[in-house]
């Protein structure tokens, strides 16, 4: 039984099982763009992994320390995570805009976008380089107390000193 559209018209006939439906995605798309997007992910994901890995360290060897020495360190890392965070999150856009033209092979598009966003990446760089740099003013500044301040700047001073080459 078939019920026929309320406009009038005829209803397709049902399809013919012997048939084989048409791929959704034909030559194996899905698989092809999985793999692509995990050989672009992996470098990411391992410097990220990275990052977490030495704060997982610092906090064990600190830790095993002194319990105040790591308040101070957690205190110390807040302007360093939160600056880093907010500026990956400030140059997605970046990554996203030249990924669409690369997949559309637009290279001069993505070209444009990359050297339209450096600019704007430098700026963000330099000002989150000076507030890091400065980061045991930013303790006076929020209120912590003179001893956090002290023992916190004092962390964040080792931790600038550990992030620049030598």
């Amino acid at each position: 039984m078939t019920i026929a559209p309320q406009d009038g018209t005829v209803a397709p006939p049902p399809p013919d099982p012997s048939i084989s439906p048409t791929p959704l995605y034909p030559n194996n798309r899905v698989k092809r763009h999985l793999s692509e997007l995990f050989r672009l992910a992996l470098p990411v994901t391992i410097a990220r992994l990275g990052m977490l890995i030495m704060s997982v360290v610092d906090t064990i060897i600190v830790g095993n320390y002194d319990s105040a020495g790591l308040a101070y360190l957690n205190v110390a890392h807040a302007p360093f995570t939160s600056l880093m965070v907010t500026g990956i999150g400030l140059l997605t856009g970046v990554m996203i805009m030249t990924s669409h033209a690369n997949g559309r092979e637009n290279l001069l598009a993505a070209g444009a976008v990359w050297r339209n966003a450096m600019p704007y990446a430098v700026l963000v760089g330099i000002l989150f380089t000076l507030l890091t740099w400065h980061s045991d003013l930013l303790f006076v500044i929020t209120g912590q107390p003179a001893e956090i301040t002290e023992n916190a700047g004092y962390l964040a001073k080792i931790l600038r000193s550990a992030c620049q080459p030598h």
